[in-house]
């Protein structure tokens, strides 16, 4: 029996995933088009026929205190994994270097230390409110992309939101 196919809207998670897209999206960054902006998961990243550069944003671990939140709500963060990925040899001098430096300076800006309201496009389930957004550093070489002979870098975007607990 097959499974069912979801909308990554009918959830928390896939809402902040689809708010991430656009938001990076919106950067308009030098050499990447914008179809090449995709929600993935790195392991799948296909060298023979993806197109590069290429950001991949990517589900990453959720985090749940037991002791926050409220009685009738729990804290949760979200983890968003923002790659970004171009065919190897991208840094082989300082102008290259500048420009993949540049990409992550810009997404770097867009989530850390971000109000609600900077997301107004994103839409989360009933009950549930998007607290504070905030970046952490994330390595500015990823081997497992190297290995693909790939060139890659990322920054790890946090979604504190506050959601019913039924």
């Amino acid at each position: 029996m097959p499974l069912p196919e979801i909308p990554l809207e009918e959830s928390n998670f896939g809402n902040i995933l689809v708010a991430t897209k656009q938001a990076v999206t919106t950067l308009a960054l030098p050499g990447i088009a914008a179809d090449n902006i995709v929600i993935s998961k790195l392991g799948w990243i296909d060298v023979t026929t993806d197109a590069f550069p290429r950001i991949i944003i990517e589900p990453r671990t959720e985090i749940k205190n037991a002791d926050d939140g409220t009685n009738e709500r729990d804290d949760t963060v979200y983890s968003v994994m923002i790659s970004l990925l171009f065919a190897g040899g991208l840094d082989d001098g300082e102008l290259n270097m500048g420009l993949a430096l540049y990409w992550r300076q810009k997404v770097w800006r867009t989530f850390i230390n971000k109000k609600p309201d900077t997301f107004s496009t994103l839409t989360l389930e009933s009950g549930s409110n998007l607290l504070r957004v905030w970046v952490e550093p994330g390595d500015v070489y990823i081997e497992p992309a190297k290995r693909q002979q790939l060139d890659g870098q990322y920054v790890l975007g946090r979604f504190l939101v506050r959601e019913p607990r039924t």
